[in-house]
């Protein structure tokens, strides 16, 4: 896969993504891919719940519970960094979190691999307080 072709392949998910429709995101990976967020499992409540899925069933219900708790609205790029099957996309999000529909503007970072046009891996480095803050509204 040249430059160009995961360019396309990056802002194809990232269209995905903002669509809101799990199974299009899904569409994004390979079959054995894996989508992992970054952070202290031990300090942050949010990504234990968000560790790494084993099994393709496991996976597709890891991304279709991230797609619903989280209603993207708007997303732009600050930097796309590209070397052979690798990607670091850093970008402005804008999104709802359903559970209290409170609206936030953050900062992401996703570290990608990509095999054959689809996502081998997606690490994906969040402001885990953030997130925590906004979980506890709803555990509270």
């Amino acid at each position: 896969m040249n430059r160009e072709e995961l360019e396309r392949s990056i802002h194809a998910f990232y269209a995905s993504r903002l669509s809101n429709d799990a199974e299009t995101v899904l569409a994004e990976f390979a079959p054995d891919g894996e989508f992992v967020m970054e952070g202290s499992q031990r300090f942050s409540p949010v990504v234990a719940a968000n560790a790494k899925a084993q099994g393709a069933q496991e996976f597709a219900d890891m991304i279709r519970q991230v797609v619903g708790l989280w209603d993207w609205r708007k997303q732009e790029f600050v930097s796309i960094l590209i070397e052979n099957d690798r990607a670091a996309v850093c970008y402005d999000l804008t999104t709802v979190f359903t559970p209290t529909g409170e609206e936030i503007t953050t900062r992401l970072v996703d570290l990608w691999t990509v095999e054959d046009g689809k996502i081998k891996s997606l690490h994906e480095f969040v402001d885990t307080a953030l997130v925590a803050a906004l979980a506890a509204k709803v555990e509270g």
